[in-house]
Parts: structure tokens; C-alpha cells; sequence
């Protein structure tokens, strides 16, 4: 049985999608967190893409990258982080593939989100 696109459970993995939160510290000024964004996509689909390199500390610096699925929600942005299984990934970018607000087609990276 498929529900649209993907099987019933393609959808295996358990992420956390995070965006970054001031919290005012009491003493005048703000604190930048991480925080579970609400209403966002609980399951994914997670695969590796074709891996990737980047310049940094005057070298070249092989990445990987991943492409991850999940449910539409309003409100995703590639300035956000996901976290699964313990890891942090960075989201390089995130679309709806057929404009249908059904899915949404994560890029993710494995260097740390800042």
C-alpha cells in the first residue's frame, strides 16, 4: 500500500527539525538556542547523495551530503537543522518538489548548522 508518493515505510527515520530561538538571559540582552520547531515533520526518509567538497582553512574539505524527505509543512527553511540519531546535520536547502504542499525534498549536510 503507498500513501501518494512513497511507501508506508519509507518514512523510518525520527528527526527533530530545529531553528534557532532568542531567549531574552534577565539581564538585558538574549541568548541564541536550538529549538524543535512546532508542527514540523517527525518521520523521514533519509539517503546519501553524491558527496561534496568545500573550501575551508585554505584546503579542500570533502563533505557529505544526504537527501531527506518528509511531509509538507508550512514554514520549513533552509535555516534550519535537523537532528537524527543523535546527529546534526545542516539543511543546505529544502523544497516542495511539485508545488502540490504534499512533500518536502531536504538537502542536508553533515557539517555542523551555525
Amino acid at each position: 500500500m503507498t500513501c501518494a508518493k512513497y511507501p508506508i515505510g519509507a518514512l523510518r527515520h525520527s528527526v527533530a527539525i530545529q531553528a534557532k530561538t532568542r531567549t531574552a538571559d534577565g539581564q538585558g540582552g538574549f541568548t541564541t538556542s536550538w529549538a524543535d520547531v512546532f508542527g514540523a515533520a517527525t518521520r523521514a526518509m533519509i539517503t546519501a547523495a553524491p558527496g561534496s567538497e568545500k573550501w575551508g582553512f585554505m584546503r579542500s574539505v570533502p563533505g557529505n551530503t544526504y537527501k531527506m524527505v518528509t511531509r509538507y509543512f508550512a514554514g520549513a527553511s533552509a535555516a534550519q537543522r535537523v537532528i537524527c540519531g543523535g546527529k546534526e546535520y545542516a539543511v543546505l536547502g529544502v523544497v516542495d518538489p511539485d508545488g502540490a504542499g504534499a512533500w518536502l525534498d531536504w538537502r542536508l549536510s553533515d557539517s555542523v548548522a551555525s
